[in-house]
């Protein structure tokens, strides 16, 4: 049976206040094009294309010379990355040339970890065995429902469930002893009753295996009906957290699809650091424009930039390890100085 925890590994985790500000980012995260075969109804792809939020998507898959110059710009960095992210606002098992990116970063030595987060839709037998063989060392996917007819209603797409399940089945079993499988699923996607139903499915094919709840992650989205934890989101709460610095910007960088460098996963971005057409990505990392968006978050003054009062990470803190608070001051001593480990 797969352990239940979340896709953020928990095991051996730095403690971030004791290191910050680092030399290295321990994740860079490509986003391969924003392109989805679902619209699920608590992800901007269902919003209605007027939605400004959704006009801002990059409806176009990354192009490899564009990757390339992202991998090798990643190589000059001080120490190896930790774990790359091939991700996006959509499939990114769509992207025509997934395989040979994985096998091109594993080729250069860039990572110690390569992972992908999937809907898993377009999965076969032939393609679970390139990712594996090129170098992928996890899969991370979403479920939106245990049967056909839950995905019609959560994705408003028809699929063939026990082709679906059988390819995961076929990946897992293939990757055993190369890749782990990491299996989770949100509360809209299971009716009631069904969560044991979930882990007796999934939990012999996969390594971990989580039940997730939808957060209001999208403002384009009205998710009036599907949050669980309406108490946890109200204005109140949002003003409490008015003075806590995100921690994954000390850490993550991110590049979109369209070569644009960026500090995080969000949508839309709350800061652009620059183009890797024009700026490397350790330039990036050490520009005055990273610098001083770290200070605000340090001085409490996160919220004077829209995009962060808005989002709901600071309200879905994971891991105690990752947390700044009360090491602010002495952070920001460091980053004066110089000090970065």
């Amino acid at each position: 049976m797969a352990e239940i925890t979340t896709r953020s590994l928990k095991n051996d985790r730095t403690v971030l206040r004791d290191v910050v500000p680092i030399d290295t980012p321990f994740l860079l995260g490509i986003f391969v094009g924003d392109i989805c075969n679902f619209k699920c109804k608590y992800c901007i792809q269902s919003a209605d294309d007027s939605v400004n939020e959704k006009k801002q998507l990059v409806k176009s898959f990354l192009d490899w010379d564009t990757f390339v110059t992202i991998v090798d710009s990643a190589k000059k960095f001080p120490q190896k990355i930790k774990t790359v992210l091939l991700t996006s606002i959509g499939e990114p098992l769509l992207q025509p040339n997934i395989v040979r990116m994985i096998q091109y970063m594993k080729d250069v030595d860039l990572a110690d970890a390569y992972e992908i987060v999937t809907n898993a839709s377009v999965l076969t037998p032939e393609l679970s065995r390139g990712l594996i063989d090129a170098g992928l060392t996890r899969l991370c996917i979403s479920l939106q429902g245990l049967t056909a007819e839950k995905y019609k209603e959560v994705c408003g797409v028809k699929i063939d469930y026990a082709n679906f399940y059988n390819n995961i089945q076929y990946f897992y079993e293939y990757s055993r002893g190369k890749c782990r499988v990491h299996i989770k699923t949100v509360d809209l996607a299971l009716d009631e009753g069904e969560e044991s139903k979930f882990y007796e499915m999934y939990g012999s094919i996969c390594d971990t295996i989580y039940l997730d709840k939808v957060s209001p992650v999208f403002k384009g989205v009205d998710y009036t009906g599907m949050i669980a934890d309406n108490e946890k989101y109200t204005q109140e709460k949002y003003k409490a957290c008015e003075g806590v610095a995100c921690s994954s910007l000390f850490y993550t960088l991110y590049t979109l699809a369209d070569g644009r460098i960026v500090p995080c996963c969000d949508h839309p971005q709350p800061m652009i650091y620059g183009n890797i057409a024009d700026m490397s990505l350790v330039a990036a990392w050490n520009s005055e424009v990273r610098k001083r968006f770290l200070i605000q978050h340090l001085k409490h003054k996160r919220c004077d930039n829209e995009i962060c009062a808005q989002c709901s990470a600071p309200l879905d803190r994971e891991f105690e390890s990752d947390r700044l608070d009360g090491a602010e001051e002495l952070i920001l001593n460091r980053m004066e100085r110089g000090e970065y480990h």
